[in-house]
């Protein structure tokens, strides 16, 4: 586990507050495998995002129908 006190405040803030932060702030720090697993897939999510051009009237999350 990291030693990050900001890393663990994300994460009790909860779990997309800590994949946001794993994917925007703790780039190219050295974690265990499973950290780092969970960093890139939070990186790839990070760098999608911008690219799906949701409008304001839509909240559903990229990748998901709207039924």
């Amino acid at each position: 586990m990291p030693e990050d006190i900001t890393l663990d405040r994300a994460f009790q803030a909860g779990a997309g507050h800590g994949l946001l932060y794993l994917g925007s702030t703790v780039i190219g720090r050295a974690l265990p495998p499973a950290w780092g697993w969970w960093r890139d897939f939070a990186m790839r999510y990070v760098t999608a995002l911008p690219q799906t051009g949701t409008s304001q009237s839509s909240n559903r999350m990229p990748g998901t129908s709207g039924s």
